[in-house]
């Protein structure tokens, strides 16, 4: 069994090289929408920082996708009857990968950082808006005027 999971590999080295270079690819559109993400996050407008996240998912999920389906062709493609230059180019992508994997990861740690500070920013100008909202109804929603729609305190001469 495990010889012919080794001729499969063997035989699909081809797919396993263009599945590795789909991943650098991949990886490569991931570190620019990393990089967008990264200028947006202090932006005052988040509909553009969401629509970067929702692109950056869509690449994740296809990035995955194509990772997987590369991980039956792992085991042969070292064997494979490769030219030496298919299997540098192999090995480039794969220490792309590598290499831009770990520079999006440790940007994503520093953003999520960011984002969570952002958060919370949020969150305590909504207390605080909730706690004024509260203090205004305290005095019956209407604050300076009598039942009747008049205003309670007037400026007069006398």
């Amino acid at each position: 069994m495990t010889e012919d999971r080794h001729n499969a590999g063997a035989d699909d080295a081809p797919a396993y090289a263009a599945a590795a270079m789909r991943q650098r690819d991949l990886l490569q559109s991931l570190d620019a929408l990393s990089r967008r993400q990264a200028l947006l996050i202090d932006e005052p407008e988040l509909d553009p920082l969401l629509r970067v996240l929702n692109e950056r998912q869509q690449v994740i999920d296809e990035l995955l996708d194509v990772r997987a389906a590369s991980e039956a062709f792992e085991a042969g493609w070292a064997a494979a009857p490769l030219s030496e230059q298919s299997r540098d180019d192999v090995r480039g992508a794969l220490l792309a990968v590598s290499t831009l994997a770990e520079q999006v990861a440790a940007r994503d740690e520093q953003d999520h950082a960011r984002l969570k500070r952002r958060l919370d920013g949020v969150t305590s100008e909504l207390a605080g808006l909730a706690a004024g909202l509260r203090a205004g109804s305290a005095y019956g929603g209407r604050v300076g005027v009598r039942p009747d729609g008049a205003a309670l305190y007037q400026d007069r001469n006398a």
